[in-house]
């Protein structure tokens, strides 16, 4: 490990066993490694000292934080709604799609009501069955 990687890590560690406002600072330097900004970057560190610098952070987990962007943006509710809109789109996809999609050639105007929806997806989806991940996605915009 290198010196700098280790004067760096041995701070943080005495920060957070004073407690205290150096514990505070201890979480922010925790949180500058969660943030997504490598160590090693911020201390100039390149080829063999970076994978030093990596080996001894999962040797102390600090590689294990989760980094902002790996945290799930869903919202809390994104998945039941998400079932249950694929729960109501496979019987309209098998019954009802391919009249709406032959009225809707004809005459411009999507079908009104509750089935407006289900036929905007099954549109974007070209008439297929989307994954439960992509009406996730779609759940939590």
């Amino acid at each position: 490990m290198t010196e700098p990687v280790a004067r760096y890590l041995a701070i943080r560690d005495a920060c957070a066993a004073a407690g205290g406002v150096l514990a505070v600072l201890a979480r922010a330097m925790d949180d500058h490694l969660a943030s997504g900004t490598p160590i090693f970057h911020g201390l100039g560190l390149y080829g063999r000292w970076q994978s030093e610098a990596r080996r001894e952070m999962r040797r102390r987990s600090l590689s294990a934080i989760r980094r902002p962007q790996q945290i799930a943006v869903a919202k809390p509710n994104a998945s039941a709604k998400a079932r249950a809109i694929l729960k109501a789109l496979k019987p309209y996809l098998a019954e009802r799609w391919p009249a709406d999609l032959l009225n809707f050639q004809a005459t411009g105007q999507a079908p009104a009501g509750g089935d407006e929806a289900l036929f905007q997806i099954a549109q974007r989806t070209n008439g297929n069955l989307p994954s439960a991940r992509s009406v996730r996605r779609w759940c939590s915009k």
